[in-house]
């Protein structure tokens, strides 16, 4: 995990490595939490007008066909969606490995418990 503080805003990005051939090569890479407490302006004027934290954790399934491992995040909290647009980024996002990578198959809007 890469952590990172910036005047006030923090977060955490995971990698997942794996080898390939002869070399490494990351074959998922996500945001695991991301906290501004220290840099949010609820006037707006000279910060984030919205307060965000979300925390997030993983799991690996065992794939219905048990060829492979599928990477389940489970978020908790509010943040920035998509570009401005502010809300809750509570879910449950499946990854399936395919062609070398990690990618979204899908995310549920309800959290799902993790043992």
């Amino acid at each position: 995990t890469l952590d990172a503080q910036d005047g006030g805003y923090a977060e955490t990005e995971a990698r997942l490595l794996a080898p390939a051939g002869k070399t490494i090569q990351t074959i998922w890479s996500g945001r695991l939490d991301e906290d501004n407490r220290w840099n949010y302006d609820p006037t707006g004027k000279i910060g984030s007008p919205h307060r965000i934290h979300v925390d997030a954790a993983y799991r690996f399934l065992l794939s219905a066909n048990g060829d492979h491992y599928l990477l389940q995040i489970v978020s908790r909290g509010n943040g920035y969606v998509e570009g401005d647009t502010y809300g809750s980024r509570t879910g449950t996002f499946t990854y399936r490995f395919l062609d070398g990578k990690y990618r979204l198959m899908g995310k549920h809007s309800q959290p799902r418990d993790i043992p």
